[in-house]
């Protein structure tokens, strides 16, 4: 999540968001899909992953500074790392 709407971020600065509510929604294969699809057609050849823990759901990063209600489950962080480095460096 984001203190400010997903389309500020892609309107300024051209970072498309990809939140958890669409991994639930959608799954982490299809979104994935969608960031590696938009990797590629942007011509980037290696990824440097960050990965922050309060991306994930309070009920499994609880002691997060900023814990995240909805948030990812971890095998949705493992699938979703699992794809981009089986496709890119």
């Amino acid at each position: 999540s984001s203190g400010k709407p997903k389309s500020n971020w892609d309107l300024t600065f051209g970072v498309i968001q990809h939140w958890a509510a669409e991994f639930i929604e959608r799954g982490a294969a299809a979104v994935a899909a969608d960031a590696i699809a938009q990797l590629k057609a942007d011509k980037v050849d290696e990824v440097y992953v960050s990965f922050d823990i309060d991306a994930l759901d309070a009920e499994f990063a609880a002691a997060t500074g900023t814990p995240e209600e909805n948030g990812l489950t971890p095998q949705h962080a493992l699938d979703i790392l699992s794809a981009i480095a089986d496709e890119f460096p």
